[in-house]
């Protein structure tokens, strides 16, 4: 099967199921298995290359196979501060952002 890239992070997300305490070895051997040719590079949201751990609101995916190459951020909803959970510290946040506290929208 070759590789297909989409271009939204819904169908990225929606295709390989990536939620909260979603482990990076999973994506990849989901996304191997659909294409075993596939090229995958994930990174923080620094840019630094992430190869264990889980995901977190702020990663990327980059996925190509030698022709093309796509790029996929990563949004777990819910995941208000991007450490990968979703808490209390998420729903102070929120509650911070509807007082005024804070702008999530920076």
């Amino acid at each position: 099967i070759p590789l297909r890239l989409v271009g939204s992070e819904m169908c990225i997300r929606d295709r390989f199921g990536i939620g909260e305490n979603t482990s990076i070895s999973s994506l990849i051997n989901n996304i191997k298995k659909t294409s075993g040719y596939a090229r995958i590079n994930i990174k923080d949201s620094k840019g630094n290359n992430k190869t264990s751990g889980s995901f977190v609101t702020g990663d990327v995916v980059v996925i190509g196979n030698g022709k093309e190459e796509e790029s996929f951020g990563i949004v777990i909803y819910g995941d208000v501060n991007g450490d990968g959970k979703i808490d209390k510290d998420d729903c102070l946040g929120i509650l911070r952002h509807l007082k005024g506290y804070t702008n999530l929208n920076k």
